[in-house]
């Protein structure tokens, strides 16, 4: 799921421009590495939930993707992360094959204890349908 996300990220040029240079190397999957140079963003998952039923494996999952933006200035950090919404909320399309449903939960700002970088923390809700699944026998 993780890896979906970022394929989004990496399709959109306002996010990828504001990046900056060799932008791709600026997202990071669950954690931002050392002397990461700024501003960077980091994909995380924070909560799985299949869809209840009483007999059948789910069809659909309901999946908590957290963005945080790290910079040297909270504007930046701010900018960013609203590229970032413009390009998943109200997403909706299949990627890497899984059918994604996008929407916008909730942002947070503030400072990175570890280096004193502002970060502005974007949360989504991911509605996913996968293909293939049927009733345990």
């Amino acid at each position: 799921m993780i890896g979906e996300i970022i394929d989004i990220i990496e399709a959109d040029l306002a996010t990828m421009t504001a990046l900056g240079h060799d932008a791709s190397s600026r997202i990071h999957a669950i954690q931002r590495t050392q002397a990461t140079i700024l501003p960077c963003v980091v994909v995380d998952l924070t909560n799985f939930e299949p869809q209840e039923t009483k007999s059948h494996s789910s069809f659909v999952d309901f999946v908590t993707i957290q963005l945080s933006v790290y910079a040297d200035n909270p504007r930046e950090s701010y900018v960013i992360s609203t590229y970032l919404r413009d390009a998943l909320d109200k997403y909706v399309g299949r990627v890497n094959q899984t059918d994604m449903d996008i929407r916008f939960e909730d942002l947070q700002v503030g400072i990175s204890a570890e280096d004193e970088s502002f970060v502005t923390q974007t949360t989504f809700i991911v509605t996913s349908e996968r293909d293939g699944q049927s009733a345990h026998t």
